[in-house]
């Protein structure tokens, strides 16, 4: 009798073990997960796997492969404040859209008119979480809160359902057995 005890807190643990290790910050690994399930394309031109990163359910593509596909330039500097930030920035429809921030305190998305300069003019399409202890100044980036831009392996990954309407895009999303295609469409002809 005890050694069945043993056995079955035995596999207990190890189910446990296995639940530990399939888990991706703190998500099960599904093949939801794996972005060679998700096809993205717009106007002929197909996402390669990766190009397309998920993360806690939701979908993100390479700034890069939007970019290049909607036929956009991207300026790309880096800017010297108290910390040094990436700065990608480009133009469409009538205003600039700038993505910049950097590891230690995550990445912005901002659209602004053409014409106009500075803060004031600036829409914040998606931004850091941070997280500071009350009545202090002392932040941190609260990474696994938050669903703004992010640099993985040297690719920029922007939000798809930001950055599509940055750029004027209809999400079309279709669900088939093995696949799930999002057909971006530009709302402007």
């Amino acid at each position: 009798m005890r050694v069945r005890n043993i056995s079955s807190l035995v596999w207990i643990a190890l189910v446990c073990f296995l639940v530990i290790v399939m888990s991706v910050k703190g998500q099960m690994a599904t093949a939801e997960d794996d972005p060679s399930n998700y096809v993205i394309q717009f106007e002929g031109k197909v996402a390669r796997d990766d190009e397309v990163y998920l993360k806690d359910g939701r979908i993100y593509v390479s700034f890069k492969f939007l970019t290049h596909a909607l036929g956009l330039n991207v300026n790309i500097s880096l800017i010297q404040e108290e910390h040094v930030y990436h700065n990608y920035e480009t133009q469409h429809n009538n205003k600039t859209v700038r993505v910049w921030g950097n590891d230690e305190h995550g990445y912005q998305l901002q659209t602004r008119p053409l014409v106009q300069k500075g803060r004031p003019y600036n829409t914040e399409m998606s931004e850091p979480t941070f997280i500071s202890k009350p009545k202090s100044d002392n932040c941190r980036w609260a990474q696994s809160k938050c669903y703004s831009p992010f640099v993985n392996k040297g690719t920029l990954y922007v939000p798809l359902r930001e950055i599509a309407m940055v750029f004027d895009l209809n999400v079309n999303i279709q669900h088939t057995d093995k696949l799930t295609v999002v057909d971006l469409q530009s709302m402007v002809k």
